[in-house]
This record gives structure tokens, sequence and C-alpha cells, in this order.
């Protein structure tokens, strides 16, 4: 069996690129051929990786070219494509589904797709339903979506729910945290409560911070570790940082990488995610993984345990995270299920069903 993964890996390093290498990496360790295409440009030197990789052009109009000349021409029965929002994708999904009529089309929907499609206008949401119908089978990260779905008329048995998030291999995982302020966090006994994200509004993090200062709970006893990455409002960054150099127990780091952040989820305690908007966060899934309480906004449904709070009243971010702190088993959350198998599980029924043909 051979599936051709369409999307970004990293770098940069983000939700959607963190899961497809990691989904590639399980495909191989259990014998499914895999390639990967990232159609995205960037600027930063492609990695050497274990799997097969092929990264598209700078240039938007030639990348869009070779995407569709991929499709086309691979040998994989199944062709998986990452997708968020879909917008550019729209441009050239008819191209894309014709070129690879003789394969089977599997697309996961990550991130704040329920967001960008109820935002759209009518024509714009007429073309995505017609769109994924083209495929064989659609992967959603939350029932909020398929909810949505299914709602706007694509079959329910064509989905399937499964959180995008998948653990590192153990040899991935640093002994000892290499980042040596972080290091020292760790061995001043303090509970640390950690949450990721872009320098950008929809990520939270300045009611988070502000928050953080109007908590009881005695700031010596814990501090609040932010992992950023790559993309930044240049404004709303800069109070970020402004509001987090005010407070001692406060720290950010930028672009840690997989291992390293995988690292400090094992010595972390609670993860926070004060988003405006969501998917499935994979960072949280990760946290729940390593046994992190978990303390969330309410904007999409959270996995079962979780300590729910309003991002349009500020105190209630202090109190869940006041009370995370002074009870350790609020916030707790089910272990995560095993979302590779599921994924592969679809892979066999498709590859299957291509085969009969």
């Amino acid at each position: 069996m051979q599936i051709l993964q369409i999307g970004a890996i990293p770098p940069p390093v983000n939700g959607i690129a963190v899961h497809l290498r990691r989904l590639c990496l399980l495909c191989q360790d259990t014998n499914v051929g895999v390639t990967a295409f990232n159609p995205y440009p960037s600027n930063e030197k492609a990695p050497s990786f274990s799997f097969a990789t092929k990264f598209a052009s700078k240039n938007k109009l030639v990348a869009m070219t070779q995407l569709l000349k991929e499709v086309a021409l691979s040998k994989a029965e199944i062709v998986h494509l990452h997708a968020s929002r879909m917008g550019n994708f729209l441009k050239i999904a008819p191209f894309y589904l014709a070129l690879g009529k003789r394969k089977k089309h599997v697309i996961t929907l990550h991130g704040s797709f329920t967001h960008s499609f109820e935002r759209s206008r009518s024509r714009t949401r007429t073309k995505m339903l017609s769109t994924l119908r083209g495929f064989s089978h659609i992967i959603v990260t939350n029932y909020l979506q398929k909810q949505l779905l299914v709602e706007n008329g694509i079959m329910e048995n064509r989905i399937s729910i499964i959180p995008a998030f998948l653990p590192l291999s153990a040899s991935e995982i640093n002994s000892a945290v290499r980042d040596p302020q972080i290091a020292d966090l760790i061995a001043s006994k303090r509970r640390i409560i950690v949450a990721s994200g872009s320098l950008e509004p929809v990520y939270g993090l300045v009611p988070l911070i502000k928050a953080v200062k109007k908590m009881k709970t005695a700031s010596d006893s814990f501090a609040l570790v932010i992992a950023s990455y790559h993309r930044r409002d240049p404004m709303y960054g800069e109070e970020v940082i402004r509001l987090a150099k005010e407070l001692d127990h406060v720290k950010i780091f930028f672009d840690l990488n997989e291992s390293d952040f995988a690292t400090l989820l094992t010595h972390s305690h609670i993860f926070a995610r004060p988003t405006y908007e969501d998917g499935d966060s994979i960072a949280l899934r990760e946290a729940i993984y390593y046994q992190n309480q978990i303390a969330a906004s309410d904007v999409v449904p959270r996995p079962q345990g979780a300590l729910l709070f309003r991002m349009d009243t500020p105190s209630s971010i202090a109190t869940r995270l006041d009370e995370a702190l002074q009870s350790p088993t609020h916030g707790i959350c089910a272990a995560a299920s095993d979302n590779f198998a599921a994924i592969r599980a679809i892979y066999h029924k498709l590859s299957a069903s291509q085969s009969s043909r």
C-alpha cells in the first residue's frame, strides 16, 4: 500500500506540520509506503527525513502546477490531503480530483475549518461542500466539524472523527531539557503552566498573561511558559512580550523543536489553551498524553475532564488556573486513543476497495 501525503511538513513548525511528519514516520514504521509532498513554499532550509519528501517551488503558481503533476503521476493508491481553511485549494480542486480520479482521496480538516466555513459567503460554502463530496473519506478532528458536514448533506458513513495528535517515538524525546532557562525552572520545583501558539490575537496570550497577574496563587510557586512559533502579529506580539517582561514568573520561548516541546510537557503540570477559536489542538492532546491538567477556553468541545473558562470573562481564566494549581486532580482528561490505528484502518479499507475494482 502506497500513500501520498500532501501538506505542510517542518519547517516551519505548526500543528499540521507536526501531525504530518509523525504520520509519515508511523506509516514507515508499519510498512505502509509513504511519500510527503509539501506544496507550501518556505524560506527555511528543508531538513532531511527518513521518508521520501518533495518540496514545491517558492513560486506559488509553479507550486500548484507541481502539486497537480504529483497527484496525476504518483503511483500511490491513496492521496491524503491535509487542509484547514481550504481557501487556496478550492481554486485547483476540480483539477486535483480529476487528475487523480483513479486514486482514492482522503482529506483531513484540521484547525478552524468550522469557523472558516461559517464565515464564508454562500457561494464559497457551496464550492467547499461540492469539493468535499469528491473525496472518498473525510477525517475531522472534532464533533462540531462532523455535525456541520452532515447537516450540509455529506454522508455520515464517509466521515471519521480522529483527533490529530500522534505521539513522538520514545527515542525522539530528550532525556533532559537542553534550554538552561527551562532546566532552571524545572529544578526550582515550581509547578509549570505551559501555553503554546503564535503571537497572534486568536491564541489569547494577552488575556492569559493578564489573568496570571490576577491569580491568588503565590507567584513564587508556579511559572507560565509560553512556547511561541513562527507567525507573529507585530503589534500584538510586542504587547505579549511587554506583559511577559513585567512578571518574573512568565517566560516566552521561541521555536522550540518537537522534542524539546515534548520534553517540556513531560515536566510541566498544567496546559492552558486560551484560544478564541480552535480545532482540535494537537498541543493540547499532547499535553494530555503527558498527563498534564488541562484548562482551556470553551469555544469548541474540549476533551472530557478539562477545566473550561470563558474568554469574555478575564477572571474566569485566573479562577481555573488557581483551581488547577490547588487541586492536582482537577483538569485531568482521559488518555489519548490510538489515532494512528484509526487512520491506518481507513487506508486499509480504501486500499481493499481499490484492489477489488
